[in-house]
């Protein structure tokens, strides 16, 4: 894969994009054909270095959002998260940035642009987002703010941040929209969650809880897949 940084807003936004020939060649070969990019988020990364010690460097230690990247067959653009991947001390690298405010609406603003950008840089129509951990929570929220997002897979997703706070009694965390907002605007979208009760972070119990509240909000969009024995992170194993 070929990396880079994608300069968004106040972010410096770590990337990684994998061309696949036989998707150029059927860009060539109809106008008509809508052309599909599968965006990966990566999850939140170091933020903690103990329960009350923020890390220095957000950078994952095991870049599972890379790891399902490179699971996926055709064109994919993995996308890291602001301040990881060594820009901790560029422009807009807060702490609050990995902590408080890591859903917060520069950071979705950031994306929101990365995702223009990559309309016209790769000549797509359409995204497919795959978001890991809290990078599931950002590809719900963009799938809900965007017409163009077909389809959304969580693996090991957030996907209520204030029912995830509450499950595990922690201070809440800054989040500019309410889950009703975000189901009811992303009701055209395609949603699968990968879960599994053996996953200690965020176990099937809040995916099932999530999908019950967009049920009851007529949204019967979204599917679960959920698995045995499997833990926050190596569930993407079973990512397909």
């Amino acid at each position: 894969m070929a990396v880079s940084t994608i300069e968004s807003g106040t972010f410096q936004i770590f990337a990684a994009y994998r061309s696949d020939e036989t998707f150029n060649r059927n860009k060539l070969a109809s106008v008509n054909q809508a052309n599909k990019l599968h965006i990966v988020i990566e999850g939140d990364g170091y933020s903690w270095r103990s329960e009350t010690r923020l890390s220095r460097d957000p950078t994952p230690k095991s870049p599972v959002g890379l790891y399902l990247a490179n699971t996926i067959k055709g064109s994919v653009l993995y996308l890291g998260r602001p301040c990881q991947y060594g820009s901790v001390e560029k422009l807009g690298c807060h702490p609050k940035y990995w902590s408080t405010h890591r859903y917060g609406e520069e950071v979705i603003a950031s994306y929101m642009q990365i995702f223009d950008q990559a309309k016209t840089q790769y000549n797509v129509d359409q995204f497919e987002i795959t978001g890991f951990s809290g990078g599931a929570y950002l590809a719900l929220v963009l799938a809900s703010l965007r017409d163009d997002v077909v389809r959304v897979n969580t693996v090991a997703g957030l996907l209520d941040v204030d029912a995830w706070t509450d499950y595990h009694a922690i201070s809440r965390m800054y989040v500019p929209y309410a889950p009703s907002q975000i189901l009811q605007k992303s009701i055209r979208t395609d949603f699968v969650h990968f879960c599994s009760d053996d996953d200690d972070v965020i176990p099937c119990r809040l995916t099932r809880d999530f999908v019950s509240k967009a049920e009851s909000l007529g949204a019967y969009n979204h599917e679960i897949k959920s698995y045995e024995g499997y833990s926050h992170y190596n569930l993407w194993h079973v990512y397909e």
